[in-house]
């Protein structure tokens, strides 16, 4: 070719994707070094893309109507792609891809182009039981014809921008973040859990706990839940942009989470993860290779609650049921984060 390959990728959501995404678009970085790569991405999370060097972020707000669509298709049809790596099969993206220019249209294997996907590309990565992160990274491979990176490379990312803030935080360490739930509340852990887990804490004066969270019901009524048992916690619930949240996370002795992007933020740190998994199995969504503190009732909730067989479901098969997370105790959980501290020599 008389001119560099242009490769788009195309993912614009959620969160925790999109940082198990970023390993994907370095590597395509790193074995294309005179590609040009763009990063079609939601507008609310532009800094992700932009912290892969030499990618451009294409921000967007996802389209909620056909004038929407018409207007986004008049700016994608400006540009011509070699490749158009379609990482996200949903139907409000499926649409997107309609109004893309490009001569290889990769997405995902036929069990995981959700949503008529298929009927947009032309290529297909391969069927696999993976975890998520190993997904994104067969789209590089698929990309450039190299075999899939066996250690994912995330990108930097500005630590100096928070560094005032961190100062006056003054955190005592060792310290354990509680993230306070997920954007789906079928994933959240039950406010009266987080009170449960709580009165442990009470109980270990040498310990600081610090909880995390966004501004839904569901994280304010497990923040407060959480205070009433142990009023000395540190609540940053609310009060965190993406970067505050990660220092935060960089530091921690231990990070409970349920499966949202905290797990994933903290595992690029390599804190120790106790996962709170029952509606998604933590091979699939879990800390990466990093599973050892996860607490799993991904089997049981298949089981007592869908009537299924655990060994036989479809691998991304999710207990959409609001009881599954509560099959998740206190006690498994307090039990997890003894063993990350003493392994890690903390409290």
């Amino acid at each position: 070719m008389d001119r560099p390959l242009r490769i788009l990728a195309v993912r614009l959501s959620a969160l925790g994707d999109l940082i198990l995404a970023q390993p994907a678009i370095m590597a395509l970085r790193r074995q294309l070094p005179d590609a040009e790569i763009s990063w079609v991405i939601d507008e609310r999370f532009q800094e992700l893309a932009e912290a892969v060097p030499g990618v451009r972020a294409i921000p967007i707000r996802k389209p909620r109507n056909v004038f929407d669509y018409v207007r986004l298709w008049r700016q994608l049809r400006s540009e011509h792609y070699d490749v158009l790596l379609a990482m996200q099969a949903a139907f409000r993206v499926n649409l997107i891809y309609a109004g893309i220019k490009a001569t290889r249209r990769i997405g995902f294997d036929r069990r995981r182009a959700r949503d008529g996907q298929r009927r947009f590309v032309n290529e297909a990565i391969q069927h696999r039981d993976e975890h998520l992160l190993d997904g994104f990274l067969q789209f590089a491979s698929a990309a450039t014809g190299k075999p899939r990176e066996q250690n994912p490379v995330w990108p930097a990312w500005p630590v100096e921008s928070v560094a005032s803030w961190w100062e006056g935080l003054q955190l005592k360490r060792p310290y354990v973040v509680v993230h306070c739930g997920t954007s789906k509340p079928e994933r959240c852990w039950p406010a009266y859990r987080h009170g449960e887990l709580a009165a442990r804490f009470a109980a270990d004066y040498e310990l600081q706990v610090v909880l995390t969270g966004g501004t839904s019901s569901a994280e304010t009524s497990a923040a407060h839940a959480f205070r009433t048992e142990c009023p000395r916690a540190v609540d940053l619930t609310g009060r965190t942009n993406l970067n505050q949240l990660r220092r935060v996370l960089r530091d921690a002795s231990a990070v409970v989470s349920p499966d949202t992007a905290a797990v994933h933020l903290a595992r690029v740190e390599n804190v120790p993860v106790v996962g709170l998994y029952a509606v998604a199995r933590p091979e699939l969504s879990g800390p990466y290779r990093a599973l050892e503190y996860t607490v799993d009732a991904y089997p049981e909730a298949v089981q007592r609650l869908a009537g299924r067989d655990p060994a036989s479901v479809d691998w991304h098969y999710r207990v959409h049921d609001p009881a599954a997370m509560t099959l998740i105790e206190a006690p498994a959980v307090w039990a997890m984060i003894e063993k990350a501290l003493s392994r890690a020599g903390g409290s």
